[in-house]
């Protein structure tokens, strides 16, 4: 239930705020608060620095070769809302270390993400944050020691320090070179998602994660995984769930249910391991998938 709660305190939208839009004809010396050349922004920062709690920003149609950092928190009711009114807006990424935040319908290549790890990084202070609706369709390639993802919960060692509500809602997760959606933190929500890979064969080692689930009482609902299978490179194997309980992480009290898993050949459904031996990976509950062509 206390999912359910938390889940209303983000998206019940009690009071609105501005609203602003970003084109790629804009200007960052305009006011941004209306739809033209003459008023509207040119980058997708401009309105991250300068939006409070309960503003939108609308994100036109084009390229923006930039990765957002975001700047303020949002209140419950009032989220801080970065919107599209297609996939057509193309952002390299986002890092979220606020709170209350939207991120709806962009699509997501990894353009001048730096030193990131992830297409969207959600940093250990970041929680109650919308991500919904988005393509993350690249084959993003970080620096040379970290693991590749398309959407990444982070947390801090040593204390666990994580992420926490974190709704992840009807998103399309293509092209991957490592792990498509790397979960921390506690209380989170993945639902209505799509899982279509056709992996990267830079990746050394071929192992290669649909969900790395290091996170606990959250629930995976109604998800879709098609043709996550391997294709030789490396000595690893993808798996469409995987976790392992190693430096401390832990992952308990999670739902698995009503998911669709099809044609994923030569793929582990679930590799679940307590590294540790600290009894911190345990009761999950898989109930209501359906399996076609997995082995």
């Amino acid at each position: 239930m206390r999912l359910i709660y938390l889940l209303i305190a983000i998206v019940a939208q009690c009071s609105f705020g501005a609203t602003y839009y970003v084109r790629t004809d804009g200007n960052n010396a305009n006011a941004g608060t209306t739809d033209s050349a003459g008023g509207a922004w040119l980058t997708v920062q401009k309105a991250a620095t300068t939006m409070t709690a309960g503003d939108t920003v609308t994100v036109k149609n084009g390229r923006y070769p930039e990765y957002v950092t975001s700047a303020a928190n949002g209140s419950a009711g009032s989220l801080i809302r970065f919107v599209t009114e297609s996939t057509n807006a193309i952002v390299g990424g986002f890092d979220i270390s606020h709170q209350y935040i939207e991120i709806n319908g962009f699509t997501l290549t990894g353009t001048n993400v730096g030193g990131f790890d992830g297409l969207i990084e959600v940093q250990t202070n970041a929680s109650n944050l919308i991500i919904r609706n988005n393509v993350l369709d690249s084959p993003y390639r970080a620096h040379a020691q970290s693991y590749r993802h398309q959407l990444l919960l982070t947390k801090t060692h040593p204390g666990n320090v994580s992420p926490t509500n974190i709704y992840i809602d009807g998103n399309k997760f293509g092209t991957v070179e490592q792990i498509a959606l790397s979960l921390y933190g506690s209380f989170h929500v993945v639902t209505n998602n799509t899982w279509h890979s056709v992996f990267d064969s830079v990746a050394a080692d071929g192992d290669r994660d649909a969900i790395r689930m290091h996170a606990s009482n959250s629930r995976i609902v109604n998800n879709v995984v098609t043709n996550w299978t391997s294709i030789g490179v490396g000595a690893g194997h993808p798996d469409i769930i995987q976790t392992f309980a190693i430096g401390g992480q832990e992952s308990t009290n999670n739902i698995i249910e009503g998911n669709l898993f099809i044609d994923c050949t030569g793929t582990q459904i679930g590799n679940l391991e307590d590294q540790d031996g600290l009894g911190k990976v345990g009761w999950w509950t898989f109930r209501s998938n359906y399996w076609s062509n997995v082995e």
